[in-house]
């Protein structure tokens, strides 16, 4: 058992220094689980974090007990309904705030009179004759008050009103309940959340907006600046807003990669000049949604959506050592495609790099193998040092992708003509008159960058078409219903399923009524909840950053 315990005890402090604490900072260590019954455990923990054990509780029931306790601070206020038959009711109701749980005998109650009510008083008594409140007179229909509470209990509190005669008068909140104890802790962020800056020169780097271990819900505004300009009806000047999870600052490709907001030239009404301010306000909540809100004060003008974090567990290096193999595969696959890309090219630095990462893969993939033939013999540092060679080779494969996306090729400029196949069509048969014109002068601009060979510019004007096809359809309420229609259909995958009915339906009562606008906007969230096939997902990962630092 002793290598175990010695795990559990390491990874107890690294839990501590995490949180800037020492065993001695602890009241107690509370243990949960059949194993922490054995007393050689016990022993460990209390002689190596320097804190005393609490084995009072049952190790098998405590979660339970736990999470009793915190249900029973949940529980809602009564509410007493107006009967439809008697308008004249004097019922008045009533906003209260205070915290379902204290870990002081004494929190604060306020509220406020949610109807006009002249000469009302209100009185707090708690149960038992506890403790009272008073009458208390308002100020402008809003009071204030301390209550005092039971010691590691539940008060239940009764709320009275009487108007100026001194008659009694209903409310429609009779009573509450305050719990002392335990204040549940808010959830920590798992990994830093930091977004992608361009430093001079071009290179890449991490502006960390949340570090490791800050509590949720959090929220943060940041100032940067345009990398380029933000031109309307030009789809190759978007700006893109990368957001990235993990330590590794200098490296971005080394790190989880989350998505991009992307600042779209669709949105802007006239041009964002290169070097213009954009301040980003970031909020995450409890369940790891983001928000960003994307504010350009040349336009005066907001820009917002959403992303959800990937739900990755805290695994130790040992475990996330064993998924290498599987990667090694996979890197090789990205190497051999990067390769294919290149074999035309005359770059002997590039070459260069393509033959050392081969190299490496292989002793990744080798080191790989005989960690999960023998893993008795493996030695977490080994383990630690496996995954850091991996995220290494990851970021180096990024930056070679991204170094290709952006010298083009023949091969690329075959993909771009394929995507494009029936864009012609489309906009010729659902598209205005401009629209048709300027597909001509595409074309014909096409046709001289294949001839050319010009692969950067075939991608640019395919580009150009693909938004040209997009504006010809999009002014069509059929095409969103269609499109609404097909989400809607039982195959459709979305990666929060809960959400996407919410939106389905929405989606369905906008047709119903006619309304355009918002049946727009459900198609746009609906896409945003779709999962990505791993071609985009490299594409979008492989786009530069449109931001650098204040």
């Amino acid at each position: 058992m002793e290598p175990l315990l010695d795990k559990c005890c390491v990874l107890a402090g690294d839990a501590l220094n995490g949180a800037r604490l020492s065993g001695k900072d602890l009241d107690r260590i509370l243990l949960v689980g059949g194993p922490t019954q054995s007393p050689l455990l016990r022993k460990q923990l209390s002689e190596r974090l320097g804190s005393p054990v609490d084995f009072s509780g049952d190790p098998m029931t405590i979660v339970g007990c736990g999470a009793a306790v915190y249900a029973s601070t949940l529980e809602k206020s009564k509410k007493i309904p107006v009967h439809a038959s008697n308008p004249s009711s004097n019922l008045v109701r009533i906003a209260l705030a205070f915290d379902s749980v204290s870990s002081d005998l004494q929190t604060t109650v306020a509220g406020r009179f949610l109807d006009p009510a002249p000469g009302i008083e209100i009185k707090i008594d708690a149960e038992s004759g506890l403790w009272t409140s008073g009458w208390i007179r308002p100020e402008n229909g809003i009071f204030e008050t301390p209550v005092s509470l039971k010691e590691t209990d539940i008060t239940t509190f009764w709320v009275y009103l009487r108007d100026k005669e001194g008659r009694l008068v209903v409310s429609d909140t009779p009573e509450f309940k305050i719990r002392h104890g335990l204040i549940p802790s808010a959830p920590p962020l798992p990994h830093t959340l930091s977004v992608e800056v361009v430093n001079p020169g071009g290179v890449p780097t991490l502006d960390a907006i949340f570090l490791k271990g800050t509590p949720l819900p959090a929220e943060k505004s940041v100032r940067y600046r345009a990398t380029h300009s933000l031109v309307p009806g030009n789809p190759s000047s978007d700006l893109a807003i990368k957001i990235w999870e993990g330590e590794f600052f200098k490296d971005p490709d080394a790190n989880e990669w989350v998505g991009n907001i992307v600042l779209s030239n669709t949105r802007v009404r006239r041009n964002v000049p290169e070097g213009s301010e954009i301040e980003l306000t970031i909020k995450i909540d409890a369940s790891r949604l983001i928000s960003v809100e994307a504010f350009i004060s040349s336009l005066n003008q907001n820009f917002s959506d959403r992303l959800f974090l990937p739900q990755r567990e805290e695994k130790d290096f040992a475990s996330l050592s064993e998924k290498v193999t599987s990667e090694s595969a996979t890197y090789q696959k990205r190497l051999d495609e990067i390769e294919l890309k290149n074999t035309d090219v005359d770059d002997v630095s590039t070459q260069a790099e393509i033959s050392a990462l081969r190299t490496e893969i292989e002793a990744l993939k080798a080191k790989a193998t005989s960690t999960r033939e023998a893993p008795k013999k493996e030695d977490p540092d080994d383990a630690r040092r496996t995954v850091e060679d991996a995220k290494t080779i990851r970021g180096r494969l990024g930056r070679l992708e991204r170094s290709n996306q952006s010298s083009g090729g023949s091969r690329e400029s075959a993909r771009a003509l394929t995507s494009i196949d029936g864009a012609d069509k489309t906009i010729l048969q659902f598209g205005s008159a401009l629209e048709k014109q300027q597909l001509t002068l595409f074309q014909r601009e096409l046709e001289r960058a294949v001839q050319k060979g010009d692969g950067k510019a075939v991608e640019r004007v395919c580009t150009e078409i693909r938004s040209l096809r997009w504006r010809a359809v999009s002014k069509h309420d059929w095409y969103w219903r269609e499109v609404l229609e097909s989400l809607s259909q039982p195959h459709a995958k979305f990666i929060n399923q809960s959400e996407a009915a919410k939106l389905i339906a929405k989606g369905k009562s906008a047709v119903t009524n006619g309304d355009g606008e918002v049946l727009r906007s459900v198609v746009r969230a609906l896409w945003d909840l779709q999962p990505k096939a791993e071609a985009e997902i490299t594409r979008e990962r492989a786009v530069q950053s449109g931001l650098r630092r204040y």
